[in-house]
């Protein structure tokens, strides 16, 4: 996946320009219409999947 602030950066509005919540950050993850490249063929850095995380934790344990 990539990352959502990459991702962000993209639209011309980065990490330091607003407040980003848990929320834009899964909205950013979600509206991805590629990977950046074949899983298992390269390795890069990406918060999305923390993002993604801390979500599944917070749903299933309700916190």
């Amino acid at each position: 996946m990539r990352d959502w602030g990459a991702v962000l950066a993209l639209t011309g509005s980065g990490r330091g320009d607003r407040i980003v919540t848990q929320d834009l950050a899964l909205n950013v993850i979600v509206h991805q219409r590629a990977l950046d490249f074949t899983p298992g063929d390269e390795y890069s850095y990406s918060n999305s999947g923390y993002t993604l995380l801390s979500t599944i934790v917070e749903r299933v344990s309700g916190r």
